[in-house]
């Protein structure tokens, strides 16, 4: 027995859709909004589009997005929403973008602690938060600008509490945002590296989602046809930064994967990204780059006949777990990304307080079969 569930989200997708902005807003009952970026966001050709389109409507900017989502200044930025009398949140950006306006909004509609709305960890699906939304202070339309977080179908918000050095995650179907607007035109300015990282999450989102313990059927077809439209748009949306067919397929693909994940759920290779994301505010993608291939060849062959036809979608030589993973491993060689954890200045002392920390992952509880302490610990070694 299994269940799936489809985002609320009204998806409108298509080179130069930001230009029905106007018109989706006034579908919300909405005549202003507050946007919600990062600097280089806001100083770019992103943010100058979407003020050409909505003009007045747009009336403040929030874009002091931190690393991982930081959450110990959101305070200020929730105040100044309430005081813009804004009747929308408008997210440019990737997923820290993105998650950062689920989380500014959580703030605007709950009156005192948010503690209630996080999810336990190690207790998976059964370790729901204790509290639920029953409306929000407004609407969100999320406007990628990365090739793909899928946060703009998700009902996860995950921010990183600086002081604690540690991602938390809230979850409310309520926090999905209303309306995805997937414009290949706002990807085009995105750099190679942060086009290759947002894409590798959204590949490693697909991939551990036909590995899960929850794996299902249907929540295997959106993560084929995400894996099919990545393999080529990915990389191709390097080689050819303006090719918009390229840019849209990987935008779909990393919406599509964001379905599956969020059904049949991820492992492994997320775990380790927010317990290394939390410690060293890394970005996904790289943790992702770095832990995907290895932890493939471990759990891809508990997905039995699955494994033939990931194989397909990203193009293996064979159809086998070691085919799959050897196609990774060429996917990703060429993308502007490090490739070990000492590239990225993660001290080697403090692999076992990592893998300990994974262990406890709420993600964790969705692996395929058990994997001890011990083991996460020698494949960090591995990667270090």
């Amino acid at each position: 027995m299994f269940e799936q569930t489809h985002p609320r989200t009204r998806v409108v997708a298509g080179a130069g859709a930001h230009r029905r902005l106007p018109e989706l807003l006034a579908d919300l009952n909405a005549s202003s909004v507050y946007v919600v970026c990062g600097r280089t966001v806001g100083k770019g050709p992103q943010l100058a589009a979407l003020r050409e389109v909505l003009g007045d409507a747009i009336v403040g900017v929030f874009d002091e997005i931190r690393p991982q989502a930081g959450r110990s200044h959101l305070d200020a930025a929730a105040a100044a929403i309430r005081a813009s009398g804004a009747e929308a949140v408008l997210s440019l950006g990737g997923g820290a973008a993105i998650d950062t306006a689920k989380y500014l909004i959580l703030m605007l509609t709950v009156d005192g602690p948010l503690d209630g709305f996080t999810v336990p960890k190690g207790r998976g699906r059964e370790g729901r938060p204790a509290r639920a939304l029953d409306g929000t202070a407004c609407p969100h339309i999320a406007v990628p600008t990365t090739t793909g977080s899928s946060s703009e179908v998700m009902p996860w918000a995950g921010v990183r509490d600086e002081e604690l050095g540690e991602k938390v995650l809230f979850r409310d179907p309520l926090l999905v945002p209303d309306v995805a607007v997937l414009d290949p035109e706002l990807v085009v300015p995105t750099g190679a590296a942060l086009t290759a990282s947002s894409g590798v999450t959204a590949v490693a989102r697909a991939v551990e989602a036909t590995y899960s313990r929850d794996r299902q059927p249907i929540a295997e077809g959106y993560a084929l046809q995400a894996l099919h439209l990545l393999s080529t748009g990915l990389p191709r949306s390097i080689e050819a930064p303006g090719d918009l067919g390229a840019r849209l397929d990987a935008q779909v693909g990393a919406l599509l994967s964001g379905i599956a994940a969020d059904n049949a759920m991820v492992s492994l290779t997320h775990a380790i990204g927010h317990a290394v994301g939390g410690r060293y505010a890394l970005q996904h993608g790289v943790a992702h780059r770095i832990f995907l291939p290895p932890a493939a060849a471990l759990l891809l062959p508990a997905a039995g006949s699955a494994v033939g036809r990931v194989a397909e979608a990203v193009g293996a030589d064979g159809r086998d777990a070691e085919a799959v993973t050897a196609a990774l491993r060429a996917m990703f060689a060429p993308l502007p990304i490090p490739t070990r954890l000492r590239d990225v200045n993660v001290d080697r002392a403090d692999l076992p307080a990592i893998a300990e920390a994974t262990s406890h992952e709420p993600m964790m509880a969705y692996l395929p079969r058990e994997m001890k302490v011990e083991e996460i610990e020698e494949l960090l070694e591995s990667c270090w």
